[in-house]
């Protein structure tokens, strides 16, 4: 008889809901930071604003280019950025 079978699915399950949160705070993060730069900056390249905000957040944790790339267009940090 095991025991440990649905033990073992709720495990799964609060792990997974972790790594959502995690994911979703690390979103906002993204995007704090990427509002921090362009106030900063005012105006930059895209290129650039990338490759600041990486540089940055590299402190807090291993930023991924794809979630950092859909922050500024949904945040609408592109449309300040010449390039883009």
């Amino acid at each position: 008889m095991k025991i440990d079978q649905p033990i073992k699915s709720e495990a799964r399950a609060e792990s997974d809901k972790t790594h959502k949160d995690v994911e979703d705070d690390r979103k906002m993060v993204v995007q704090a930071y990427l509002v921090r730069i362009m106030k900063m900056r005012k105006q930059m390249k895209h290129t650039l604003l990338i490759e600041e905000a990486i540089t940055q957040l590299r402190e807090r944790f291993k930023p991924k280019v794809s979630v950092i790339k859909v922050r500024a267009y949904d945040g609408g940090m592109c449309a300040m950025c010449p390039e883009a």
